[in-house]
C-alpha cells in the first residue's frame, strides 16, 4: 500500500481554477501531503493557491514553478508571503527559470543568464521576506533598483516560506546548498545553466 502522507498532486493545465480548488480539497481529505500548481496553464497560480489556502487546513501548497523571468522578485515575494500567511505557513515557493520558448515566445522577455537570474531572484525574495526592503545591484536586469514589500510591515507576513530552486547543474545545486546552510528552506530540482 502507498503511504498517501508522502504523495502530492500537481496541476498544469486542463482543470479550471475552481476545479483545481475542488481537487485540492479532495486530496487533503484523502490524506495527500501536498498540492502544486504550475503557472499559466491552469490560471494564475498564486490566485489559485490562495483559494486553496482558504478551503484547506493541512495540505502543503506550492508553485511548480514560478518563473523568475515573467514576474518580478518583489511581486513573487509579496504573493508568496501572502499565501504563506493565508495558509498558516503551509506554502512552498517553487522558483525556476522556466525555458526560452515560453519566456521569449509567450511573454516577450529576453531569456538570458537563467541560473544567475534564479540566484539573484531568490536572494531578493529572501531579503524582502526578512527585512521588507532591499536595494540590489546584480548581474542581470535585476540591477540597480530599490524594492519594497510594504505589506511586510505586518510581522505575520515576514515568514520564511520554503523556496524550491529548480536547476540541473552542479553549480546550481551548490547555490541551493549554500542557502540551506544559511538556514533558508531551500531544496533543489532541475533547469538550464547559464550559457
Amino acid at each position: 500500500m502507498v503511504d498517501s502522507r508522502r504523495i502530492g498532486v500537481a496541476f498544469s493545465g486542463g482543470a479550471s481554477p475552481s476545479e483545481i480548488v475542488d481537487c485540492v480539497r479532495l486530496a487533503e481529505s484523502l490524506g495527500y501531503e501536498s498540492a502544486w500548481v504550475a503557472e499559466g496553464h491552469g490560471g494564475d497560480q498564486f490566485a489559485v493557491l490562495a483559494a486553496c489556502a482558504a478551503q484547506t487546513s493541512r495540505i502543503l501548497l506550492g508553485t511548480s514553478i514560478t518563473s523568475v523571468f515573467v514576474r518580478t522578485a518583489p511581486t513573487i515575494a509579496m504573493a508568496a508571503l501572502t499565501i504563506d500567511d493565508l495558509s498558516g505557513g503551509r506554502f512552498i515557493l517553487g522558483v525556476g527559470s522556466s525555458h526560452k520558448v515560453q519566456v521569449e515566445g509567450e511573454h516577450g522577455v529576453p531569456y538570458a543568464k537563467p541560473l544567475t537570474r534564479v540566484r539573484e531572484t531568490v536572494a531578493l525574495i529572501r531579503r524582502l521576506a526578512q527585512d521588507g526592503r532591499v536595494s540590489f545591484h546584480g548581474e542581470t536586469d535585476l540591477n540597480a533598483f530599490f524594492a519594497s514589500c510594504e505589506q511586510q510591515e505586518n510581522p505575520a507576513l515576514r515568514g520564511q516560506p520554503v523556496i524550491v530552486v529548480q536547476t540541473p547543474t552542479d553549480s546550481a545545486v551548490a547555490i541551493a546548498a549554500s542557502y540551506a546552510a544559511k538556514g533558508f528552506g531551500i531544496k533543489t530540482g532541475t533547469v538550464m545553466a547559464d550559457p
